[in-house]
C-alpha cells in the first residue's frame, strides 16, 4: 500500500519497483493480493498491453473468490470477499476492452457470478452492477449480454430507488453495445419517471434520450415534455426543452407532431429556450425536411400557420413563441389561400398591441405585416389598410426605437409601390436565399 502511494505522488520514483506488484499477486495471504490488485488497476488503466498476460491469473483468483476459497473472515454480508471481486471486474473491464481473445477468458467465471448472484443484498446488487459494467466494456458475447440484460431487468423492477437507478445506468452502457436490448424494457424505464426520486429521474431522461428513435419518439418526447412543465431549475429546464427540440427534429414521424411539440417546448420552457432554437425552427419551417416534396413542405407551413392562428391571442406566450408566430404568420399566413390577409394582418396587429413593452416583438410583428401587403400586391390584389393597423403604423412612426421607426416607414413606402417593384424587393419564400453583395459604387 506504501508502494502505491509512492506510484501515485511520484511514478518515476517506484519505476524499478513496479514488478513487485506482479509477484505479490500470488502472495499466500489474501489480504497482501487484494492490497496487490488496487496499485496493478492504476498501472493496467495506463498501459493494458503490457498485463495482458495477466489475464488467466485475474480470472483464476476471481474464480477461487467466487466459489469461496478464502477464509470467511473476508466474506461481507456471506458475501465472498466482494471488494475484491469488484476490484478484478474492474481491472478485467479494462484488459478485455476490444480484445476478443482476452475476453474469451472472461466468459465463464462472468456468468458463474451472475448465475450464483445473491440479489437479496446491497453488496451482492454491487457485485452483479460491477459485471455488467464488465460484460458492457469486453468483447460482446450474446449470452453474456442476455445474462446483464436479464440482472439489469431485475434492477429495474425493483422497489429501490437506487437499485432502479442502477438498472438505468446498467442499461444506458449496454444499448451502446445492443440498441435492440432497450425495447423490451422501454415500459420500465418510463415507469421510473413516476418515481418522487428526482435524480433518479434525471438519470432515466439521459436514457430516453439515449434511446429515442422514429417509433417511441412521440411517447418519450411527450413525457419529457410533462416533465419539464413542472420542474422549476431553469437551467434544466433549458436542457430538457433542447433535448425535445433535437429529438423532435430528428424523429418527427408528422408534420403535425413536429409543429405541436414545438408550440409546447416554446410555450411552457418560455424564453429559457436558446434563441437559436428559435431560429433553426423557423429555418427547418422555411426549408422543409430537405427531401424535396413540395407537398409536404406546404402541408408543414400549413399545419404551423393553423395552430398558431389557434393559440396567438393566449396570454403570457413567451417573447421567443410571439417571436417564431409573427414570422411564420407574415411568411405563410396567407400562402394556401385558407385564410384573408386582411385576417392575418389583423391578428398581427392584435400581437402588437398586446405587447407594447417589448420592441423585438412588435418589429415582428410589423415585419409580418409588411410582408403580407408585399404578397398581396406582388399577387395583384388591393387590400386597404386597417384602422388598427394604420393605429399601430403611427404608433411605431413616433416611436422612440428607430428600429421601429424605420419598418413602419418601410410599409408605408411599399404600400406606394408598384407590382415590380414589390416583387423585386420582398420576392416570395426567399428567406432561405442568399444575398449577394457587390462592391460596385
Amino acid at each position: 500500500m506504501a508502494l502505491h502511494r509512492f506510484y501515485q505522488r511520484s511514478p518515476s520514483s517506484v519505476s524499478h519497483l513496479v514488478s513487485n506488484f506482479r509477484k505479490r499477486l500470488c502472495d499466500n495471504d489474501p489480504g497482501v493480493m487484494g492490497a496487490t490488485l488496487c496499485p496493478l488497476y492504476d498501472l493496467i488503466l495506463e498501459e493494458p498491453n503490457s498485463y495482458k498476460d495477466l489475464v488467466v491469473s485475474f480470472v483464476n483468483i476471481l474464480k477461487q473468490v467466487a466459489e469461496r476459497r478464502l477464509p470467511t473472515s473476508y466474506d461481507y454480508h456471506q458475501m465472498p470477499a466482494p471488494f475484491i471481486q469488484i476490484k478484478l471486474l474492474k481491472i478485467l473491464a479494462v484488459l478485455g476492452s476490444g480484445d476478443k481473445q482476452a475476453s474469451g477468458h472472461m466468459y465463464t467465471v462472468l456468468g458463474d457470478i451472475f448465475r450464483k448472484g445473491d440479489t437479496a443484498s446491497n453488496i451482492g446488487n454491487a457485485i452483479l452492477y460491477e459485471c455488467i459494467c464488465c460484460i458492457s466494456f469486453i468483447f460482446p458475447n450474446p449470452k453474456m449480454l442476455e445474462a446483464a440484460a436479464e440482472t439489469t431487468s431485475k434492477f429495474l423492477k425493483s422497489d429501490s430507488h437506487n437499485l432502479k437507478y442502477m438498472g438505468i445506468d446498467a442499461l444506458g452502457r449496454l444499448i451502446k453495445i445492443n440498441p435492440d436490448i432497450a425495447e423490451e424494457h422501454q415500459l420500465a424505464v418510463i415507469d421510473c419517471l413516476e418515481d418522487p426520486d428526482d435524480t433518479l429521474k434525471r438519470k432515466t431522461f439521459e436514457l430516453l434520450y439515449k434511446m429515442t428513435k422514429s417509433t417511441n419518439v412521440e411517447v418519450i418526447v411527450d413525457r419529457m415534455i410533462e416533465y419539464m412543465i413542472n420542474i422549476t431549475d431553469h437551467h434544466y429546464k433549458t436542457e430538457i426543452a433542447s433535448r425535445c427540440v433535437e429529438l423532435a427534429e430528428q424523429f418527427a414521424p408528422s408534420n403535425q407532431w413536429f409543429i405541436q411539440t414545438m408550440n409546447k417546448v416554446f410555450e411552457h420552457a418560455g424564453d429559457l429556450v436558446n434563441i437559436r432554437v428559435a431560429h433553426n425552427l423557423m429555418r427547418l419551417i422555411a426549408e422543409g425536411f430537405g427531401e424535396e416534396d413540395e407537398g409536404a413542405d406546404s402541408q408543414l407551413r400549413s399545419s404551423a400557420v393553423d395552430s398558431y392562428l389557434r393559440i396567438v391571442g393566449e396570454p403570457k406566450l413567451p417573447s421567443s413563441f410571439l417571436q417564431i408566430i409573427c414570422w411564420v404568420l407574415g411568411e405563410y399566413g396567407t400562402a394556401d389561400g385558407k385564410y384573408s390577409a386582411s385576417y392575418i394582418i389583423g391578428k398581427l396587429c392584435d400581437v402588437a398591441e398586446a405587447h407594447l413593452t417589448d420592441d423585438t416583438v412588435k418589429a415582428y410583428a410589423i415585419s409580418a405585416i409588411l410582408k403580407t401587403f408585399a404578397f398581396e400586391i406582388t399577387l395583384g390584389r388591393k387590400i386597404d389598410l386597417l384602422p388598427e393597423c394604420q393605429t399601430l403604423v403611427d404608433e411605431l412612426s413616433a416611436s422612440h426605437s428607430t428600429d421601429l421607426q424605420q419598418r413602419a416607414y418601410e410599409l408605408q413606402a411599399l404600400l406606394g409601390l408598384d407590382k415590380t417593384a414589390v416583387e423585386s424587393v420582398m420576392p416570395a419564400d426567399a428567406s432561405c436565399e442568399d444575398i449577394e453583395c457587390t462592391n460596385d459604387p
